[in-house]
């Protein structure tokens, strides 16, 4: 069983990983200059969304169980089916730009197949641990995760511009 801290670190690190990976590129390529303002507008739509799960999770429901409790067994599979196409559709797209993400920062001499490989056998890996092994190294990888991160934003400041923040 997940531990409270595991789970947000999971969570956390879920959530980071879509940010800095895909996030920042099709942020630019849909609003521009405008990005900030879609920014705002995506957090409220999230904020109202974690509000919404986290009153469902209180009463230890999940989706499926709603659905099951709403239309019976259809509606359990169909929503079933719909979640299971989502991230799948998620992780092929995340697992893709991942492998080029690395190649581009890291392996640059490298075949993109060849991470594509390691990723698959890291993946395997993991999935054959289960999520109590991931949660575990995510709690403890993200304090330093964070750390870093924050001294990149520190170092950063000299180079912030905050006249950029006008679409205009």
């Amino acid at each position: 069983m997940l531990k409270e801290k595991e789970l947000v670190s999971v969570t956390v690190i879920a959530i980071v990983v879509k940010m800095l990976l895909t996030f920042p590129r099709e942020i630019v390529i849909n609003s521009g200059q405008a990005a900030w303002i879609q920014i705002l507008y995506i957090t409220a739509v999230a904020i109202l969304l974690l509000l919404f799960t986290s009153r469902i999770y209180k009463h230890r429901l999940n989706l499926i169980d709603l659905a099951y409790m709403a239309g019976g067994k259809t509606l359990k599979i169909i929503v079933g089916l719909v979640v299971f196409f989502i991230l799948l559709t998620n992780f092929s797209s995340v697992s893709r730009i991942f492998q080029e993400t690395i190649k581009v920062v890291l392996l640059q001499k490298s075949k993109v197949e060849d991470i594509a490989v390691i990723f698959s056998i890291t993946v395997a890996i993991g999935a054959y641990l289960g999520i109590g092994s991931i949660a575990r190294v995510s709690a403890i990888f993200l304090p330093i995760a964070g750390f870093v991160f924050a001294g990149f934003i520190f170092l950063l400041i000299p180079h912030y511009d905050f006249n950029n923040i006008m679409p205009i």
